[in-house]
């Protein structure tokens, strides 16, 4: 079970998910009352499938690209803690992706850069990791991350894990 069932655990004013799928994530932030959905997805089918499912809704921003390049771009325009879901990886082998199967990493580092920028060293984001059991080689498709390259990742950054299970991880500045 994906953890964006449980996304309103980690509720803020605006969500901001990386791999948009079908969209299921981003009805079950709606539904836990989050008031803006930012939305990033690659696999322009996924990406039209989600401007059709929420076509008029004006408390959701759809982009297509890869998050590598979206993510710092949403943050550059934040100045308030936000609730950031990354999600983005491939779910088989034929899925479009960008030059990474999963760009955790790349996404992390996002964050975190934009935690040391004027606008973001005094917001505090909550980061939520979906999937995690599938690290570690666990899917070949999900690339050769581990939860231990997310530990490092996040290293002398300000943000921790604090809580983990086996599907997904929150990540806090503490």
């Amino acid at each position: 079970m994906s953890c964006s069932k449980y996304i309103g655990c980690w509720l803020s004013r605006t969500l901001i998910e990386t791999g948009s799928a079908k969209g299921d994530g981003i009805q079950y932030a709606l539904n836990a009352g989050f008031q803006m959905v930012f939305s990033i997805e690659i696999d322009p089918a996924y990406y039209e499938h989600c401007v059709k499912r929420f076509q008029g809704n004006g408390r959701v921003i759809l982009m297509q690209g890869d998050s590598k390049e979206i993510l710092p771009e949403i943050l550059a325009k934040t100045n308030e803690p936000v609730t950031i879901l990354l999600d983005a990886h491939v779910t088989g082998p034929n899925q479009k992706h960008g030059e990474k199967l999963c760009p955790v990493i790349d996404e992390l580092k996002a964050i975190i850069d934009h935690s040391k920028s004027d606008q973001g060293k005094n917001l505090r984001h909550i980061i939520v990791i979906d999937d995690i059991n599938w690290l570690d080689g666990k899917q070949e498709w999900y690339g050769n991350i581990s939860v231990k390259d997310i530990k490092n990742t996040l290293k002398d950054s300000g943000y921790e894990i604090t809580e983990q299970t086996k599907r997904y991880c929150v990540i806090q500045r503490l």
